[in-house]
């Protein structure tokens, strides 16, 4: 992994800004974005930095915002509603995916064996 994905990894928002200007939109290995990636640990420190790019679909067609609601992110999802309309390569929504979520919860809260 090189020091732009690793300082996305680390949390490390001084470096982070200083390579944003010849790394963004990069994708790394798995096709994911550093945005994506930040999604998913809720570093919402670093999502005004990495924003522009927002709406960058990963293989499975999946955006930061669908990652940071899997994760459950709600702190990163509040930041990315500008990627609300998009889907993924299987159809699925935001609003589906984020259904979806809750819905596994309420199972395993009524039945959580």
């Amino acid at each position: 992994m090189d020091n732009w994905f690793s300082s996305v990894w680390m949390n490390d928002e001084e470096t982070v800004n200083k390579l944003a200007p010849d790394n963004l939109c990069r994708v790394d290995e798995t096709g994911q974005t550093a945005l994506i990636h930040a999604a998913r640990r809720g570093y919402a420190n670093l999502v005004p930095i990495l924003i522009s790019e927002a709406k960058i679909q990963d293989p499975e067609g999946k955006t930061a915002l669908m990652h940071a609601i899997t994760c459950s992110q709600i702190d990163i999802v509040q930041l990315l509603l500008c990627e609300t309309q998009i889907q993924d390569f299987d159809g699925w929504s935001v609003c589906t995916l984020w259904l979806r979520r809750i819905s596994a919860r309420l199972i395993y809260c009524v039945n959580p064996s």
